[in-house]
């Protein structure tokens, strides 16, 4: 069982990482460490991961 805020899985949550959801947190790294550029120039599915990725680093946070 893991366990973590509302989320919990019967299964090791490594299995759910996919190759792309790697690319996506590394994105997400690049893009912060440049300051946060514009997003109009994202793909749209890069731009919605961001997005996620953004509110959850603020639950995150927020919660210590």
């Amino acid at each position: 069982m893991w366990a973590r805020r509302p989320v919990s899985l019967t299964t090791c949550p490594v299995s759910y990482v996919t190759p792309e959801s790697v690319a996506y947190l590394e994105y997400y790294g690049a893009w912060q460490f440049e300051g946060r550029a514009d997003m109009s120039c994202v793909p749209a599915r890069r731009a919605d991961a961001f997005m996620i990725l953004e509110q959850e680093t603020r639950k995150e946070a927020s919660n210590g």
